[in-house]
């Protein structure tokens, strides 16, 4: 991230006062994807933690419309169901503020971890994703990758 989006994001989301929250739930809330990244991969956050609003960054970026913010958090593995203080979930706060596609998005990837823990428990057979042909023994069985 350039020298001035961070002097941007600093004087805009100061610190001093508000809202009780991680640099995470602050860099989702401003739509800052870059920063998400770098709280998601370089810190110790918790990801699903509670603001002083009752919202996770998850919650506050599909309120605020930014797509990029809940794909990096969904990505990263934060809690798909978790509701705010109102009781709703991120779908729900997304489809109220009119954002669709994060609602839509959000519900594609509970419909991805659903068929997954299918899978693994062993009530489907069928997993969401391919399996990269690497990975797949010469006599077609699936090894470990590691």
């Amino acid at each position: 991230m350039s020298d001035s989006a961070a002097q941007e994001f600093s004087e805009r989301d100061e610190c001093s006062g508000g809202y009780q929250s991680t640099p995470l739930m602050k860099a989702a809330r401003s739509g800052h994807v870059e920063l998400v990244a770098i709280a998601l991969e370089c810190t110790a956050t918790n990801m699903d933690a509670v603001g002083a609003d009752g919202r996770t960054a998850l919650i506050t970026a599909a309120a605020h419309g930014h797509l990029a913010v809940v794909t990096a958090l969904m990505n990263a593995g934060c809690d798909l169901d978790v509701e705010d203080c109102s009781g709703q979930t991120a779908v729900q706060v997304a489809e109220v503020a009119g954002n669709k596609d994060i609602a839509i998005a959000i519900q594609k990837g509970l419909a991805q971890r659903a068929a997954v823990w299918s899978a693994i428990k062993g009530e489907s057979s069928k997993i969401p994703f391919s399996i990269p042909s690497e990975f797949l023994s010469s006599s077609g069985g699936k090894e470990c990758p590691f």
